[in-house]
């Protein structure tokens, strides 16, 4: 496999439950750089879990969770696994596209289910209704496919999503979303 090398933050990206944190810490492990969940550090800076930033001043955490995206994406190579809902949001998605390696891991919504057991609903409250965790995975769609890479999730394995990730960053025409090919190249240009 060719080596992957990036000047920029690798930023996983993806729904509940897709993986990103167990992916992120062995994709960083790999190639040798430092791991951080989004989530977690926020939790951490704030003294709150995010299911209490979100009940007390969502607008609040949303404009932490910008700070903490800002800084990221000018920060030196790393790999980062971002908050399910964050790369919802416009700004946030328009400036990790700008200044990051964007990755969305995709498992089917089917997958997602079989997962969503080992969630703790205190942390993740959508996961006990199955209709509104269904709805929330569909309008989220249109947003992580703007990530510039696409890993379908195909295991619960995570070895075989890193893989999977640094055979699609060695040589990004074998599975990536429409459009990728002109955006690394323009990536490769800066």
């Amino acid at each position: 496999m060719t080596a992957v090398r990036t000047d920029r933050p690798i930023v996983l990206v993806g729904f509940i439950a897709a993986g990103k944190s167990m992916v992120g810490e062995r994709l960083a492990a790999r190639l040798a750089l430092p791991f951080v969940d989004c989530d977690k550090e926020i939790e951490k800076a704030v003294r709150l879990s995010i299911a209490e930033l979100v009940r007390t001043g969502g607008g609040d955490y949303r404009k932490i969770e910008q700070h903490f995206v800002q800084a990221l994406a000018r920060s030196h190579p790393q790999v980062a696994a971002l908050g399910g809902e964050a790369f919802a949001d416009v700004e946030i998605r328009t400036r990790l596209r700008e200044m990051t390696v964007t990755i969305w891991l995709d498992p089917s919504f089917e997958r997602l289910l079989s997962r969503r057991q080992r969630l703790s609903t205190h942390r993740f409250p959508a996961v006990r209704n199955e209709q509104l965790y269904r709805q929330l995975w569909e309008e989220r769609q249109k947003n992580y496919s703007e990530a510039q890479f696409r890993v379908a999730v195909d295991s619960d394995d995570p070895e075989v999503t890193v893989d999977a990730i640094l055979r699609v960053m060695a040589d990004p025409v074998q599975d990536v979303l429409p459009g990728t090919r002109a955006l690394l190249e323009r990536t490769q240009k800066r």
